[in-house]
């Protein structure tokens, strides 16, 4: 959630259903990455064109052996789909978290310029914070190598969105998949409408019938410790904003 002024200087409790999308958000970020590395929409595009021709300006691309980057490990990040996929998982975080089995690195933020380096696919799952606004820029995004991956399934606002597009237009990055963008809806005269090999799908990746079950429970089970006056589960540290 965005940093409100007035309920962080309050006494008010606030929860949210934290984790209850994550999921369904790692699969939607699995489905952008194949369509990406297995060129899908130019292959439904021969589809429409009856063309079963094979021609792609780049090879298809195998994820076993990649090397996922993940910026931020919340629940997202520990949903295990890069470990599926026999790829090496490396991690950054804003706090000191367990590092989990299928997590072969994990360092604080002051990490990220060497997961950028390192890292074939970039999945950033971090929240929108005032500290995290722009933390991909430019300079930031140069690091990554012109056949790694950037996936932005979070928050709009933390990835430059012109210098993103700029370096998919020269061929310095194999591809991205949005799901989130700084505004939105994306206006009609957004330069990401024509980006070559960027995928771009609406903010609906933690949309889900198990999601929407999952949100009900969670406030249910909170609704009940409130009225039996126990202690309420997903509280959101209002400094923080998450």
């Amino acid at each position: 959630m965005a940093q409100i002024s007035e309920l962080a200087d309050s006494d008010v409790v606030v929860t949210n259903t934290r984790g209850a999308h994550a999921a369904t958000i790692a699969e939607h970020t699995f489905g952008l990455l194949i369509s990406l590395t297995r060129h899908l929409p130019q292959l439904l595009q021969a589809q429409s064109e009856h063309d079963w021709t094979e021609q792609f300006d780049t090879p298809q691309v195998g994820l076993t052996g990649l090397t996922l980057g993940m910026v931020g490990l919340g629940n997202i990040g520990r949903a295990q789909r890069g470990y599926a996929f026999d790829m090496n998982v490396i991690a950054i975080d804003a706090h000191q978290v367990p590092r989990p089995d299928f997590v072969t690195e994990l360092r604080l933020s002051d990490g990220l310029a060497d997961l950028l380096r390192r890292a074939d696919v970039v999945a950033v799952t971090i929240p929108q914070t005032p500290q995290t606004v722009g933390l991909l820029g430019e300079e930031q995004l140069k690091l990554m190598e012109s056949t790694a991956y950037l996936l932005v399934v979070s928050r709009g606002g933390i990835v430059d969105e012109d210098a993103l597009a700029q370096m998919l237009c020269e061929g310095r990055l194999a591809g991205a998949g949005l799901d989130v963008t700084a505004t939105e809806p994306l206006s009609e005269d957004s330069l990401l409408w024509d980006t070559p090999n960027l995928l771009l799908t609406p903010h609906c990746s933690g949309r889900s019938a198990y999601t929407c079950a999952t949100d009900i429970a969670i406030f249910h089970e909170n609704l009940r410790r409130y009225l039996a006056r126990e202690p309420l589960t997903n509280l959101v540290d209002l400094k923080l904003g998450y």
